[in-house]
């Protein structure tokens, strides 16, 4: 995945991700930028490799990844279970609906109170199994997770608890976590369970991957699928909606704080920074501005250096220092890569990716 380990930008569902090539060429972009002939030959070689890449994928998928999921769901593990159902979509092997739902039902029984088997049930699932959408495990599987982390903000979010119900308890909230490093922490044991032989090895090399960025990509897929709605928190934290009680500003300064100082990804530390900014204390929407505009820096920086080194240095963060968060993984692959973590004076959040010295 282009991005390293960062759900920042990720827009796209984990079914879209999932099944597209993972590295589209860089240079398609910069064959845009070049007069009409030139700019012809560039495009024809960037997309002769983009189709490298994903024939090559495909083959990853069918001859690595399936076989993988089926080593996966032999382990009579609920986080295994539940990661060999979440990586059987991948394989391109439609016929396996009923048992991705086998697969997660015995991960949701068996699960008990481990928050990331909980996580895991949320991995997107194709449609049809017993003629139904989606997964059938996923909400109980939600609502278990917030009973299990009442002072987790992300698991009330995302479970679809009302705004207002959110605000009267921010003072209950103590951290914003989507239990990153421990996804990839799980991902990384199932990975370990098969490892590619050397035809495998072959394939993905000539997808540009490893089977350490196949696995944090995969972590970073699981990731994005428990990303709660913001928009709903932000539109009653902005504006009017900010002086509907007396208790409002504080209550989002609050959830803010949580997000911005707690949270164990990147975008949680933006969204945070978004609800201080809009706060009535000019000192505290001061604080909030900078937040958002270094994040949306380091962001871009680490998208732009992951493109140029086509790996994910976060991830090798977090792997090297177990419990590191994302954001924290971030900002240590930018300073080593000699990238100052605050923008330029004159940089705004569309500018040109950062890069290196």
């Amino acid at each position: 995945m282009a991005c390293g380990l960062c759900l920042v930008g990720m827009t796209a569902s984990a079914e879209v991700a999932d099944h597209s090539d993972p590295w589209p060429d860089p240079e398609t972009d910069r064959c845009e930028t070049l007069p009409p002939a030139p700019r012809a030959v560039c495009l024809r070689d960037a997309h002769a490799r983009e189709r490298k890449h994903q024939a090559a994928w495909r083959k990853v998928q069918r001859g690595y990844l399936r076989p993988l999921a089926e080593h996966v769901a032999r382990h009579r593990d609920p986080r295994m279970q539940a990661i060999a159902a979440s990586l059987w979509p991948r394989t391109e092997d439609g016929s396996a609906d009923a048992r991705i739902r086998h697969l997660r039902e015995l991960a949701f029984q068996d699960g008990g109170d481990d928050p990331v088997v909980a996580i895991l049930q949320q991995a997107y699932t194709p449609s049809g199994i017993d003629a139904s959408p989606g997964n059938p495990f996923a909400a109980p599987a939600m609502t278990r997770w917030r009973e299990i982390e009442p002072d987790n903000l992300a698991p009330a979010m995302a479970s679809g608890e009302p705004i207002e119900s959110l605000l009267a308890r921010a003072g209950t909230f103590g951290r914003y976590s989507l239990h990153l490093a421990d996804l990839l922490s799980a991902v990384d044991a199932a990975f370990a369970i098969h490892p590619p032989d050397s035809k495998q090895l072959r394939w993905l090399s000539d997808a540009d991957m490893t089977p350490p960025d196949l696995a944090a990509d995969h972590a970073i897929d699981l990731g994005v699928s428990v990303v709660p709605p913001m928009m709903p928190l932000i539109n009653a934290c902005k504006g009017d909606a900010r002086h509907a009680t007396p208790a409002r500003n504080l209550q989002c300064r609050a959830l803010g704080r949580v997000m911005s100082a707690h949270s164990d990804s990147l975008i949680g530390e933006l969204f945070g920074a978004v609800l201080l900014r809009h706060d009535d204390d000019p000192a505290v929407s001061a604080e909030g501005d900078a937040a958002l505009h270094a994040g949306q820096w380091q962001s871009t920086a680490s998208r732009e250096l992951a493109l140029g080194r086509k790996s994910n240095c976060a991830a090798a963060k977090m792997r090297a220092m177990p419990g590191l968060g994302e954001g924290d993984a971030i900002r240590a692959c930018l300073r080593d890569a000699g990238i100052a973590l605050a923008p330029p004076a004159d940089w705004p959040p569309d500018a040109a990716p950062a890069s290196g010295p």
